[in-house]
């Protein structure tokens, strides 16, 4: 689920990218990649049972969410409709994540 709010996210901010500033398009990639790449290795840890994972989750979500409501007004139509299913998504996700079954499965992991 996290992985599919975050292709999700990632086509949205492709949709609403101005391309017309090369040089500051460039970092921003950058900075995107780094970004995700980070992101995507937490999600393995979450898969791999690391606990703290699950803190590094809800703050990169809570950042996310925080950052997406700011910016939410000034969407297109489109973009917008694929911000509110990413952010329900990762809400989603979150309380799976923090749920009791959850929790008992990464207790699971320290024995």
């Amino acid at each position: 689920m996290l992985r599919v709010a975050l292709v999700i996210g990632v086509i949205e901010i492709a949709l609403t990218t101005d391309s017309s500033h090369k040089p500051g398009m460039v970092f921003s990639v950058l900075i995107m990649v780094l970004v995700l790449g980070t992101y995507l290795w937490i999600i393995e840890r979450v898969r791999k049972r690391r606990n703290w994972a699950r803190a590094a989750i809800l703050t990169f979500l809570a950042l996310g969410i925080i950052a997406s409501l700011v910016t939410r007004r000034r969407l297109p139509p489109i973009p917008f409709v694929l911000d509110l299913l990413s952010m329900l998504l990762d809400i989603v996700a979150l309380v799976l994540l923090f749920a009791p079954p959850a929790s008992r499965w990464f207790e699971r992991a320290r024995r």
